[in-house]
């Protein structure tokens, strides 16, 4: 992973609007994500499976030169909303089931338009812990224009799978690992942990799989987040493992 860029504005085209602009040091995910990785000192502990590479702390989310103002503001009340509702839980009811828990009362175009927004900007990004995710010029275009639009698009399209995971038992909320690509069904899936919580963003021209359907965010304004263990999930654990030898490794060098 790199640095968080420097706090800069440059008079350049806005990603969205594609106006020119004084562009804003916009986040790619959302700042209000960081804040369980936060330290006393405001800090969030960055770390790498490769044991050549330091450990080194943030101070902020990453984040580059990429909207104008307006835009910035016009993404804010869509995290805005996401963070009182699915992360605060207020406005919301969320019903327990076995393997996992519905939230009812998510106003679906607000919580969509926030998901695409987040998968929009990791798609343009250009930080180099976000390269896996490469949208295309069609899957780039279709959501700058529904964004502008506020067109939060059927729900069967760019749908996002949600997954609560814990580690034997326990839930730790101080975590984001970088987003990884996988084909589901023949459709490309990216997935990208935050806050323990798994993001698995379907991309492609055809409806998410049919067996998904039920359970990602419906126009009913219910939303399904299921649970399971990290160590049930291959790439994480094989993932956690890279990360706890290559911390061992730096260790026995330092």
């Amino acid at each position: 992973m790199i640095r968080t860029p420097p706090q800069i504005h440059k008079i350049m085209s806005c990603r969205l609007c594609q106006k020119n602009s004084d562009l804003q040091n916009s986040h790619i995910i959302p700042e209000f994500f960081y804040t369980e990785t936060y330290d006393a000192l405001h800090r969030y502990h960055i770390i790498t499976t490769n044991p050549n590479e330091r450990e080194h702390y943030g101070q902020k989310g990453f984040r580059e030169p990429l909207l104008c103002k307006l835009c910035e503001q016009r993404f804010s009340r869509w995290e805005n909303y996401a963070k009182k509702t699915f992360v605060d839980g207020k406005g919301i009811k969320a019903i327990q089931f076995k393997g996992g828990v519905r939230l009812d009362g998510i106003d679906y175009a607000k919580f969509k338009l926030f998901l695409l927004s987040m998968l929009w900007r990791m798609g343009v990004s250009s930080l180099e812990h976000l390269n896996e995710v490469q949208l295309g010029e069609y899957h780039e275009a279709t959501l700058r224009a529904a964004l502008l639009n506020e067109n939060p698009l059927d729900p069967a399209r760019y749908a996002c799978f949600l997954m609560g995971l814990s580690i034997k038992g326990n839930i730790y909320t101080d975590w984001i690992f970088q987003p990884t690509l996988v084909k589901v069904r023949g459709q490309h899936c990216y997935r990208i942990l935050i806050n323990g919580i798994l993001f698995c963003f379907f991309v492609s021209k055809q409806a998410v799989p049919n067996c998904f359907v039920p359970i990602i965010l419906s126009r009913q304004n219910q939303l399904f987040v299921f649970q399971d263990d990290v160590l049930n999930v291959p790439f994480l654990s094989g993932a956690l493992h890279k990360f706890a030898k290559a911390m061992k490794q730096r260790k026995v060098r330092s």
